[in-house]
């Protein structure tokens, strides 16, 4: 009779025998974890990057991989997992999630496999993705660097994964829904009741507790300051607008209540407010980062930048045909009259 030392990472069934979990063998009566493969090199094949809209499914995207003695030969591979990762951490440590990825049997190579797969992410922003392999039923991966970042004809090991990654845009258009900025207003006779409006066309209440309408100054890369939305379920068809002083607004706008204010609300025509979510994913901007606003095709100073009424999603880039701008002019200014 075997003399089972352990069950660990197994089971035991009523005979007393013991039965190890998949990816472990019985080894002098211990589960003992296989080996199995040793992914010798990997790569996220293509694309490097992509631009999807949010809730609409991504081109297809490829990994390749090396495991001599198996990849040469025409037929899949079982013992091998696929998978294509991605997240909003570009550290690539938090956030992640993953997806399976199936052999791609029209791909011939002397040596490689290749596998696909395709993404639909519906929540706007920019992701970071990679292709990971196992050779050991996920007890282990390899993550696999982008097959040529520099464009060139070499490939990069992945066994030591240095944050060479694909890029993906994920846009609010495309017809998903979202929250989005409708007003901005820079107001020339009272420069403290400037407000960022923002509002909610779909046909669902949304939660922005914990969103941020952030501020980038000047041309500056990095934002200034923020205001973070409270605890709010916003309505279908609700607006909410963020004033800098209630006082002054009050008095410029006698029929409106503005609801909020900020001292962070403080775009002086040339500035780029950015609405994020509470995961700090870019749900729709105004402006461009890094950019400064003097001059543009979005300059607003001392005027009144309203989103066109068949405008129904945010996006994460800004596009001027979704604005009506009125400069040197606060009498445009709707606040909460969408």
């Amino acid at each position: 009779a075997t003399l089972y030392m352990a069950c660990i990472d197994g089971e035991w069934l009523i005979d007393d025998s013991c039965v190890c979990n998949d990816g472990y063998s019985l080894v002098d009566g211990v589960c003992t974890l296989d080996q199995g493969l040793t992914i010798d090199w990997c790569s996220t094949q293509w694309p490097l990057s992509f631009t999807v809209d949010a809730g609409s499914e991504s081109e297809a995207i490829y990994g390749q991989l090396y495991v001599e003695g198996v990849t040469e030969a025409s037929s899949e591979p079982t013992e091998i997992t696929a998978q294509l990762c991605y997240t909003t951490d570009s550290t690539l440590t938090t956030n992640i999630t993953c997806v399976e990825a199936l052999w791609d049997d029209t791909f011939s190579h002397a040596s490689n496999d290749q596998y696909v797969t395709w993404v639909t992410i519906t929540t706007p922003g920019t992701y970071y993705y990679f292709y990971q392999f196992s050779g050991d039923s996920g007890n282990s991966w390899s993550r696999c660097d982008l097959s040529d970042p520099n464009g060139g004809t070499s490939y990069n090991m992945s066994e030591s994964f240095e944050g060479s990654y694909g890029v993906a845009t994920v846009n609010g258009g495309g017809g998903t829904k979202t929250v989005l900025i409708s007003e901005v207003v820079d107001h020339k006779e009272s420069a403290n009741a400037k407000f960022v409006e923002i509002y909610n066309p779909t046909s669902e209440a949304v939660s922005i507790n914990g969103w941020k309408v952030k501020i980038y100054a000047n041309g500056a890369t990095t934002s200034s300051s923020s205001y973070t939305y409270p605890d709010v379920l916003l309505q279908p068809g609700e607006t909410f607008v963020v004033t800098n002083t209630l006082s002054t607004f009050q008095t410029a706008f006698p029929d409106v209540t503005a609801d909020a204010a900020s001292g962070s609300i403080s775009g002086n025509g040339d500035d780029v407010y950015e609405l994020v979510d509470n995961s700090g994913n870019r749900v729709d901007i105004y402006g461009e980062i890094g950019v400064d606003g003097t001059g543009t095709a979005w300059e607003y100073l001392d005027g009144v930048a309203r989103r066109n009424m068949d405008v129904v999603a945010g996006s994460i880039t800004w596009t001027a045909s979704e604005w009506t701008i009125t400069l040197s002019s606060s009498l445009e200014a709707t606040p909460k009259a969408r």
